[in-house]
């Protein structure tokens, strides 16, 4: 495995680290090419709210037919990616488990 210095560039609004050679050889934005990524959830959608904490940040993402998905990221990521109402964002979703419930009597 090749230790390379961080490079970093997006993948449309998304941030990424890549090898030196990608950002020379590319011409996506940043002059890197764009990555494939393992990632199977991707779900486009436009920001509708940003709460932002003290360390933390809450951002509201419309997904279409009336469809929200609300992400928790670090406040210093909502404001590296300068999210904001409007902007167009990709949510990437990786999930090691999912949890059920109901409620007594249901």
């Amino acid at each position: 495995m090749v230790d390379y210095p961080p490079v970093y560039g997006t993948l449309g609004s998304v941030p990424c680290q890549r090898p030196p050679e990608a950002v020379e050889r590319g011409n996506g934005p940043g002059g890197a090419q764009p990555m494939e990524l393992s990632t199977r959830n991707q779900i486009e959608g436009t920001v509708t709210a940003v709460k932002l904490g003290e360390v933390m940040a809450q951002v509201t993402i419309d997904i279409g037919g009336g469809n929200e998905l609300v992400a928790a990221i670090t406040r210093d990521s909502a404001e590296k990616l300068g999210l904001a109402e409007g902007k167009r964002v990709v949510a990437l979703v990786k999930a090691t488990e999912v949890m059920v419930a109901t409620k007594p009597g249901a």
